[in-house]
């Protein structure tokens, strides 16, 4: 593979970090992340809003929702927070102002297993100010806040009813989002363009994205004999969903370019699907994630997929570098403290903008169609920055 353009240094300066792919110390790294949060990012086109509401999931459940979207100037209103009004938005979104003129592309994002819809406000907030509208589920059942080891328990590592759920809440929340309802801010009408639609998400949310992208889902394991264990979660799910004998295609048509960021569960994909997959692709994936193996899950997807696609790969990093997981209090991240420690590197001040930066560039080629920069998607390690990308064909 060949060295990005030096070029690119100073373009990439602009909208994200500036660092050496390794670095002699924490200390060292440390001090980089400082002047890289430092530094000018793309200016922004518009101040963020946001607007909560909920819609109905598979089976019935409540799913509470987060849009955020770009703001006419001027708006005033509550400052936005997260995880539970832990973090205010950094950014200074603001609840409930009205939108910038439409209607703007949509990109859906799913959270990670026990997680929660805005946990991935660097990114959530980035598209906004540039652009796009952003709507994230909580997939009920899955969360911080309200897990039901019922539907899948990451200790067994076993397929869960939870796998079939979540990519019909996916479509769910793009048809509300659509069809406005009584009650909702007038302006939401018109606010999204249903024809550029796209995707992402995070770890057990980059295996929906994968699964609403089209890829075709069988369980490899943990899948009861439902003629009698009708009781268990997934028969019922299948029989609710009217899904019969796999492989399951839980696609969403409406979705042109997907963004998966660190997936997990590959292995629940026939190998066929993914061959013959349509949708693009942007792959994200750390090479220090303890969680969703980058040797067993990112390269061997990359391998596998017939779409035009690029694999973004962070050298290091963790599980948790695409998320703002590390930005909450220390004693609140017990179970996540040492992928938040500061010898772990890169840090976030160096990965979050330029994991913006790419995910903007890709929904930018195929929801907006711009042409893909070749010094955006090639194959070759990004100059002075601690990332490297194989391109196959994305954005051609």
């Amino acid at each position: 593979m060949r060295s990005q353009p030096l070029v690119l240094t100073a373009l990439l300066c602009g909208f994200a970090a500036c660092a050496s792919p390794t670095t002699p110390s924490a200390e060292a790294d440390v001090g980089t992340a400082d002047a890289v949060a430092d530094a000018a990012v793309a200016p922004a086109s518009y101040p963020v809003g946001v607007l909560a509401l909920q819609t109905t999931g598979a089976l019935q459940r409540t799913l509470p929702i987060t849009v955020w979207y770009p703001a006419a100037p001027g708006g005033t209103g509550d400052l936005a927070t997260y995880y539970a009004g832990l973090l205010p938005s950094p950014s200074g979104a603001q609840m409930n102002v009205p939108p910038a003129q439409g209607p703007f592309p949509l990109v859906v994002f799913s959270h990670g297993h026990q997680s929660v819809r805005d946990q991935s406000f660097f990114l959530t907030e980035a598209l906004a100010a540039h652009g796009y509208v952003v709507i994230a589920p909580d997939h009920a059942g899955n969360t911080l806040l309200d897990f039901d080891p019922t539907l899948f328990d990451l200790n067994t590592m076993t397929f869960g009813a939870m796998f079939l759920y979540r990519p019909i809440d996916i479509t769910a929340t793009i048809d509300r989002i659509l069809q406005p309802q009584p009650g909702d801010p007038p302006w939401l009408t018109g606010l999204v363009d249903p024809q550029r639609i796209g995707m992402t998400g995070h770890s057990f949310g980059a295996w929906t994205t994968l699964a609403v992208a089209g890829a075709l889902v069988s369980p490899v394991s943990g899948l009861p004999d439902c003629a009698t264990a009708t009781a268990d979660p997934i028969c019922q799910a299948i029989v609710a969903l009217k899904l019969g004998a796999p492989p399951w295609n839980l696609g969403d048509s409406r979705v042109k370019v997907a963004i998966p960021l660190a997936h997990c569960f590959g292995v629940h994909f026939t190998p066929a699907s993914l061959h013959s997959l349509k949708t693009p692709m942007l792959l994200q994936a750390a090479t220090g994630d303890g969680t969703c193996n980058y040797q067993k899950e990112a390269l061997p997807m990359e391998a596998a997929l017939g779409s035009p696609h690029a694999l973004l790969s962070i050298h290091g990093g963790t599980h948790v570098s695409f998320s703002n997981l590390c930005d909450l209090p220390p004693g609140m991240a017990s179970e996540i403290a040492t992928l938040c420690a500061p010898n772990v590197t890169p840090l976030q001040a160096v990965t979050h903008p330029v994991i913006a930066r790419y995910t903007l560039a890709a929904f930018d080629v195929y929801l907006r169609g711009k042409a893909a920069d070749p010094m955006d998607f090639f194959s070759g390690d990004l100059a002075n920055l601690p990332f490297d990308i194989v391109d196959a064909a994305f954005g051609q």
